[in-house]
């Protein structure tokens, strides 16, 4: 390799490096931004690290869950919520969910576009105009499918066709 090469290559990688340093601390900025706003209203609970008991029982006694995105398509903690008792608040946009062949989303989960998910006050107002026990009795009447014995059935039932 000659010299010239050898320093475009270097730049080219110290960039790429200083385009990661940069995307990490927006990310991380974005998040203390939410965070710092959740905190300044008392109807969110936010914390850093609980015991998984600690964070059952939190769940279980809130009315909505927030559930961003994870790394994948989805969100465990979509999940989880449903089994809390607990509606869940999607913050994703392109998500993947299952049975959506079955059931209406819409009936007992609170979608919440990823731009909007800066936008408190939005949120909030959402929330406050959902009719919570109809959607609760909703994500009851569904939530048998995201069991294992649910999920089996499905497969069994989609393999005998």
């Amino acid at each position: 390799m000659e010299e010239g090469e050898n320093i475009a290559s270097f730049i080219l990688l110290g960039t790429t490096l200083l385009l990661i340093i940069v995307a990490t601390l927006i990310i991380y900025t974005l998040y203390y931004q939410r965070k710092n706003l959740l905190l300044k209203n008392s109807n969110f609970y936010v914390s850093e690290r609980i015991s998984f008991e600690q964070y059952k029982r939190i769940l279980s006694s809130s009315k909505f869950t927030f559930c961003p995105k994870g790394n994948g398509l989805s969100s465990y903690r979509f999940f989880e919520s449903f089994h809390l008792n607990s509606i869940p608040v999607l913050i994703a946009d392109n998500v993947i969910l299952p049975y959506v062949d079955k059931i209406n989303y819409t009936d007992f989960i609170v979608r919440i576009k990823e731009s909007d998910c800066n936008n408190l006050d939005y949120i909030i107002n959402r929330l406050n105009g959902i009719e919570y026990d109809i959607m609760l009795q909703k994500l009851n009447d569904v939530r048998e499918m995201f069991t294992l014995k649910g999920v089996q059935e499905e497969v069994y039932n989609r393999l005998s066709l």
